[in-house]
């Protein structure tokens, strides 16, 4: 299962870095890779809970206290936001690390070609590397939440 997950993220990491080749070169992509998040699933699929956070408040988390209740419209529907309690969960911090390794300037190998010019080039391996380490910590982390919830 491992390998699996490590393959879909290396899939998502090329896609960021087509999306980011071709920002540079002007062209804005983001609309044609913006529709699905293969790390949300990746996190479906190890066991982490859904992100819920959209339904809670962040007034009292921010130690706002103004009286007022804060409302989001869902499938038309105004809902009332909840104020924070144990079933809060946020993915933020699994984004926030696997941001991290696919920034990881380790990613890259450094070659010179005829020119004399240093080019960047993508090591798979590397990144694969990597990625392995991250479904390993995305593992660790699930165990913690888990023995954190007892």
């Amino acid at each position: 299962m491992k390998n699996h997950l490590v393959n879909l993220l290396l899939e998502a990491y090329k896609l960021s870095e087509l999306e980011r080749k071709l920002a540079a070169m002007g062209i804005d992509a983001s609309h044609a890779f913006g529709s699905f998040d293969i790390a949300e699933i990746v996190f479906d699929i190890i066991g982490f809970p859904e992100d819920n956070t959209l339904e809670y408040s962040w007034k009292p988390i921010a130690g706002i206290d103004d009286g007022e209740k804060e409302y989001r419209i869902v499938n038309g529907q105004k809902v009332e936001l909840r104020d924070e309690d144990e079933n809060l969960f946020a993915r933020d911090w699994l984004n926030d690390k696997l941001f991290e390794v696919f920034t990881d300037e380790n990613n890259r190998k450094i070659t010179i070609n005829e020119d004399g010019y240093f080019l960047n080039d993508i090591d798979l391996e590397k990144v694969k590397a990597n990625l392995s380490e991250f479904v390993d910590w995305l593992y660790n982390e699930l165990e913690e939440w888990k023995n954190e919830k007892k």
